[in-house]
C-alpha cells in the first residue's frame, strides 16, 4: 500500500476530453457524445481525486450497460464499437 501501490491505469478528464474530439471525428453527434459523457460522468467528477477517471473495470462495466439497454441512450451499437476503441486507446 501507500507510495509502493501500483495504480490502475485511468482515463482523466483531460484525456476524456480528447475522448470527445475523437468521437466527434468519427462521426458521433453532440447528442451521442452527451449521452457518453453523462453515463462516465460519475467516475470523472468522484469526489476522492485518487479515485477520479475511468478505470477499465469500470469501462467493461459501462459499455456492458450500454450493450444490454441499447434503447435507453442514444448511441448505436456500430458505434459503441467505436467509443470502446476510442477510450481503450486511452488506458
Amino acid at each position: 500500500m501507500g507510495f509502493f501501490e501500483d495504480s490502475k491505469p485511468k482515463i482523466s478528464k483531460r484525456e476524456f476530453e480528447e475522448a470527445r474530439s475523437a468521437l466527434a471525428g468519427k462521426g458521433f453527434s453532440e447528442r451521442e457524445i452527451l449521452e457518453v459523457q453523462k453515463i462516465f460522468r460519475a467516475d470523472l467528477n468522484d469526489v476522492r481525486e485518487d479515485d477520479r477517471g475511468i478505470d477499465g473495470k469500470e469501462l467493461d462495466a459501462a459499455l456492458l450497460w450500454m450493450r444490454e439497454h441499447i434503447g435507453e441512450h442514444a448511441v448505436s451499437e456500430k458505434k459503441l464499437d467505436i467509443l470502446e476503441a476510442v477510450l481503450r486507446k486511452r488506458l
